[in-house]
């Protein structure tokens, strides 16, 4: 997955950093995921590990989020802290070593992991909810989900095909992501992995 312009990152830290937004910091980590999973498998095949220090990395700006900073580089910032909790776990469990190891679709691994978790019935529920949902969306909005998340276009793709701005796109996308949370949390009520099973059911849903 390719990632935003930095202009556009920082926009959306901005967004979390500010405002506490989780739909920004889920945006972030989605963003992201694979950029830094790419990163831990020159050091290490152990994919436990790095989705934990993935984990870790924002477990701790969720919890630190009223005291950061604004930032010139967010990439390096985040590669910059995943480095050093990489290295501090790996060393803890003398684990440093190279490896060639290739995945597919490494950002879905975490998903997969939470998707184990739920039960047929809870996740056709999920799916159903979200479909639902994106129902309510207008036209565009559903289109520009679509195209992110059926097609895995990234946002400049997605911008040129319809001739807006790549700000728009990730506008749309944020919006979107924002109400169908709010829309099925109504029905399943707060559950921390509300984001992860949006993006599950986002996966899952093939447009007609």
């Amino acid at each position: 997955m390719n990632l935003l312009p930095e202009n556009d990152l920082n926009k959306i830290w901005e967004n979390f950093r500010l405002d506490g937004s989780t739909e920004a910091l889920s945006l972030i980590y989605y963003e992201h995921f694979d950029f830094l999973y790419d990163f831990a498998l020159k050091y290490t095949g152990d994919r436990s590990l790095i989705e934990d220090s993935i984990q870790n990395i924002f477990g701790y700006l969720l919890k630190r989020q009223k005291k950061l900073t604004p930032v010139s580089n967010l990439r390096y910032y985040l590669l910059q802290a995943f480095r050093r909790e990489l290295f501090d776990q790996l060393k803890r469990q003398k684990k440093i070593h190279l490896s060639s190891e290739i995945t597919e679709n490494p950002e879905l691994l975490c998903y997969n992991k939470i998707e184990d978790q739920m039960d047929s019935e809870e996740r056709d529920r999920v799916i159903m909810l979200v479909k639902k949902s994106i129902a309510k969306l207008g036209p565009k909005q559903q289109e520009i989900i679509n195209l992110r998340f059926n097609q895995d276009l990234d946002y400049n793709e997605i911008a040129k095909m319809l001739s807006i701005s790549v700000d728009s796109c990730y506008q749309s996308v944020y919006r979107s992501i924002k109400f169908i949370k709010e829309d099925i949390e109504k029905a399943l009520g707060d559950n921390q992995n509300l984001l992860l099973w949006v993006y599950i059911g986002l996966k899952k849903i093939k447009k007609n």
